[in-house]
């Protein structure tokens, strides 16, 4: 994703495949393709939106880094799932004493460019 150059074919046939194996992905998996989409501002609503549904369901798998980037790419494709927020503020939560900065302020710096506020 460094060249920032979309092969809309390629991202078009990889989005299809995806979503054929989408039960297949790992954590890292579903983290990596949804970046990589933000990453290429290359927007694909029925991907993004089975990504966000098998997200949820893993989010207890997810490390720190990997829960940071993927509040990021959400942020970044400007996509406020709540119900996948609320799975991601929670989760940090728990794993707070593990984030390191890096992690801290990518979560900070998603949640604000979402204008998303986790209240109780």
């Amino acid at each position: 994703a460094k060249l920032a150059c979309v092969d809309q074919p390629l991202m078009e046939a990889i989005s299809s495949a995806s979503l054929a194996q989408l039960q297949e992905f790992g954590t890292q998996g579903i983290v990596n393709i949804v970046w990589s989409y933000a990453k290429l501002s290359f927007t694909d609503s029925p991907l993004i939106s089975a990504f966000s549904s098998v997200a949820l369901s893993t989010l207890a798998e997810m490390g720190t880094v990997d829960l940071s980037n993927l509040a990021w790419a959400f942020a970044t494709m400007a996509s406020c799932d709540e119900p996948l927020l609320m799975a991601i503020a929670a989760a940090a939560l728990r794993m707070m004493p593990q984030f390191g900065s890096q992690d801290m302020s990518i979560t900070a710096w998603s949640f604000a460019k979402l204008g998303y506020s986790d209240e109780p």
